[in-house]
């Protein structure tokens, strides 16, 4: 959430309700998964999040955007296509997949 604030007002300029309100959807997250109501690990739900924060940077510098992004769609949509690329690389877990063809544990 921290990107998506970023791309929508910058760093600066962050008003309180923001800052909370991106606070909610990792208390979600985080109740789901204490609670088992969530079909992933905690690992993963880790992994996506790294992953995602990372790929919006790179998605930002490639697009040439400085951050936090000026151009608040391109900034947004970006991020939208980094978390949907995080996803994707979680579920497929290339690392691991490697590891098990090659016949490792």
């Amino acid at each position: 959430m921290s990107e998506l604030s970023a791309a929508l007002v910058g760093y600066s300029v962050q008003p309180t309700w923001l800052f909370v309100v991106s606070l909610v959807p990792g208390a979600i997250v985080g109740l789901l998964l204490a609670t088992g109501h969530l079909p992933v690990s905690y690992s993963q739900v880790w992994a996506f999040s790294l992953t995602g924060w990372l790929l919006a940077y790179v998605g930002w510098a490639l697009a040439g955007l400085p951050v936090p992004p000026t151009d608040q769609t391109l900034g947004v949509l970006i991020w939208v296509v980094a978390l949907c690329l995080a996803g994707g690389l979680v579920w497929l877990r290339p690392i691991s997949l490697a590891r098990k063809r090659l016949g490792h544990t």
